[in-house]
């Protein structure tokens, strides 16, 4: 495989001039002037790398800055460092970035330098980049994303803050670009090259052999089926990228598909009025406004992640992603914590109506059954209510009996009685005798 079919098969989130320059340099177009490379690599910040007529790549915004001990081109102004993220993006260190790219490797390194620094209280991403290979870079977003809550990352874009650098840019905690800044170019490309005829010509033939369980490891772009499968490998790198952006600004995926631009470019306040910036502003006064947070926040009357002590409104007006996600992490909390409480008051409720019942199970006096079945499920009940249930029923019932046995040894001794005055020829001596001692019993216990 030849450098330019190399190319072409990866994967690229890049301007559509950007990835035609690499190929034409690959392919050593003499036709390609510098001014055209500088304007495919850098947009309307161009002419700022060129010098009589040569590239130059010391030009870079903020390079007038120290480096930063420990990386390779972090620049360090009084507590701010300034990572360049320019030109083309790669995976790993090439050709390409010796003269004027960037890696992904070499920009993952110098970040995580910074970031631990006790020297740097802020973070500059200072991005002019076309984008460039879409291998690492949701990685190193992720990064700069897990990264906001330790310092402020401000991302700041002067000439082009597309495709790839945008997908980095967007990880920041705010977007701040030139009046001139071009950003957008959300998508992701993958070309290929058909050197059939050229071959042919040549007295070429390629011929491959390809393992009998894995049919879709080559798909054919020159045929339906092969392009459908090529096609969705790209839309679902794209979906990695239109999420990873939409988290990243507090937003839905849906806004970022219908708002975004779908692929194209805006510059500078239509870019903040589409929602892909926050403001306009300079490197420069960038700088100095960190710096002045950082001075603020060690008096401790500043917030250097928010640019002051601020109240819920004014934070909502000037920050309403950072708002948004805020009102998000809070709404989420809340539900998380009422959601336990409610399953804690659950897991009790049960436990005390489970106690309630064993309690009212245990009552054993004689006769309490029945009014245990008909109580123990009335939630309102507790042991004592229905031991007070079950002895006020004892109680009826006592009085009940006694109002009968009284009943009862009245008639026995008005019978008594009787039995002595008038004949009944059908009552032996014994029967008389019987009815006597009871009803003089029964006379007994009603004194």
């Amino acid at each position: 495989m030849n450098i330019l079919q190399w190319i072409m098969e990866h994967k690229w989130a890049i301007t559509p001039s950007a990835l035609e320059t690499i190929l034409a340099i690959v392919e050593k177009d003499n036709s390609l002037s510098i001014e055209t490379i500088a304007k495919s690599m850098h947009g309307s910040a161009w002419d700022r790398y060129l010098k009589d007529g040569e590239f130059d790549f010391g030009a870079l915004e903020g390079n007038d800055y120290p480096i930063l001990d420990g990386t390779r081109r972090v620049s360090f102004a009084d507590g701010i460092a300034l990572l360049p993220v320019v030109g083309p993006i790669f995976p790993r260190a090439n050709l390409m970035t010796m003269s004027g790219g960037v890696s992904v490797q070499s920009l993952s390194y110098d970040f995580n330098v910074a970031l631990k620094s006790s020297s740097v209280d802020a973070i500059i991403l200072n991005i002019d980049s076309p984008g460039g290979e879409i291998t690492g870079i949701n990685d190193f977003a992720d990064m700069i994303y897990n990264a906001r809550n330790v310092k402020p990352i401000i991302a700041y874009v002067y000439g082009l803050g597309a495709s790839a650098a945008y997908w980095i840019a967007s990880s920041a905690s705010e977007i701040v670009v030139s009046s001139t800044a071009e950003l957008g170019s959300i998508g992701v490309v993958a070309g290929y090259t058909d050197r059939s005829k050229e071959q042919e010509k040549r007295g070429i033939q390629n011929i491959e052999i390809v393992s009998s369980n894995a049919p879709n490891k080559r798909p054919d772009p020159s045929t339906t089926g092969g392009r459908a499968q090529i096609q969705e490998l790209v839309d679902n790198l794209e979906s990695v990228f239109t999420g990873t952006v939409a988290r990243n600004r507090g937003i839905t995926q849906e806004q970022v598909l219908s708002d975004f631009g779908q692929g194209k470019m805006f510059v500078g306040e239509t870019a903040i009025s589409q929602g892909l910036a926050d403001r306009i502003g300079s490197l420069e006064g960038l700088v100095t406004e960190l710096q002045d947070r950082t001075k603020k926040s060690e008096q401790g009357n500043y917030n250097l992640f928010t640019g002051g002590s601020m109240d819920v409104k004014t934070l909502q007006e000037q920050h309403p992603e950072l708002f948004a996600q805020v009102k998000a992490l809070g709404r989420k909390e809340a539900e998380e914590t009422a959601s336990a409480k409610i399953e804690q008051a659950r897991k009790e409720g049960a436990e005390a109506e489970n106690a309630r019942i064993k309690a009212i199970e245990e009552i054993s006096v004689p006769g309490a059954s029945k009014i245990i079945a008909e109580h123990k499920f009335d939630m309102t009940k507790t042991a004592d209510n229905i031991a007070g249930l079950v002895l006020k029923a004892q109680k009826e019932g006592m009085a009940k009996m006694q109002d009968g046995l009284k009943k009862d040894g009245e008639e026995l001794a008005n019978l008594s009685a009787g039995l002595g005055q008038g004949e009944t020829p059908e009552a032996s001596d014994v029967d008389k005798n019987m009815v006597g001692a009871i009803a003089g019993a029964m006379n007994s216990y009603n004194r």
